[in-house]
């Protein structure tokens, strides 16, 4: 494993939600390039490359798009056109569904694949963090579909009905209270206090993922794991500083709309 000791030096000890970071996304994507190997890098990227699936909606929409993906919407554009700088199950998802009103009625299912496939050709840190974002994702679905009365069925059409996740949730369809898997017990009490004051419930959400993802930390100080994690933790704190009032009011219902068609 890589050793990355004058990168890792340079990172702070910590991110604070709220706060600007002493070293901006743009700053620690530069030191990235000038960095980290190839391999390493292309770890940067997937996790990157989540933030460019869900950029094709506004970028179909012709609406801002997060800056944190690889990608540009010219690039994003130029890309899809191409069929190139993605995985194939992407340019699939984009030949199968192929009116951007259909892309968007489908979208859960490309960002099921994602997962799925992402999670699959990964490992230590960066195998942990898909997996831990897929599944507290889950888990909050599973938590608002009890509140709002929907169906889990429908909410997870496009789900592995054999996934451990899946089948913990739908096990539990018929009952009236939701119990969360081991490990998300916080996440349950943060959303039980605050789902009906979603700029709150974004907030401590937030913070719960900031803590959350240093426990998924494999290797040392000065491992490629640990500038994973600092990239993972540096989105979340850029993006919470985009927010507004009325975004953040909005917030948690887009999220829960990647699970939903």
């Amino acid at each position: 494993m890589n050793r990355y000791y004058f990168l890792a030096s340079l990172l702070p000890s910590a991110l604070t939600l709220g706060n600007p970071p002493e070293i901006t996304f743009w700053e620690f994507n530069q030191l990235c390039d000038q960095n980290l190997s190839e391999s390493d890098l292309e770890k940067t990227k997937a996790i990157r490359r989540y933030i460019d699936l869900q950029n094709f909606r506004p970028m179909w929409q012709q609406k801002e798009i997060d800056p944190h993906g690889n990608y540009s919407s010219k690039e994003l554009e130029t890309h899809l056109l191409l069929e190139e700088g993605f995985p194939e199950y992407v340019f699939e998802f984009l030949r199968e569904h192929e009116t951007i009103e259909e892309r968007l009625d489908f979208f859960p299912k490309l960002l099921s694949q994602f997962y799925l496939e992402e999670v699959n050709q990964s490992n230590h840190f960066l195998k942990n963090f898909l997996t831990f974002e897929r599944n507290w994702r889950f888990v909050m679905m599973a938590l608002r579909a009890k509140t709002f009365n929907r169906d889990l069925s429908w909410e997870l059409q496009f789900e592995d009905p054999h996934d451990e996740y899946v089948e913990l949730i739908m096990a539990q369809k018929d009952q009236n209270d939701f119990i969360p898997p081991e490990g998300f017990e916080e996440l349950k009490g943060i959303y039980e206090e605050l789902k009906f004051d979603p700029l709150k419930l974004h907030w401590e959400i937030c913070q719960w993922r900031l803590s959350q993802i240093t426990t998924l930390v494999e290797g040392g100080t000065f491992s490629v794991d640990n500038i994973l994690c600092y990239l993972a933790q540096l989105i979340i704190v850029e993006n919470w500083l985009k927010l507004n009032h009325d975004q953040g009011m909005i917030i948690v219902d887009n999220i829960m709309k990647e699970q939903q068609v």
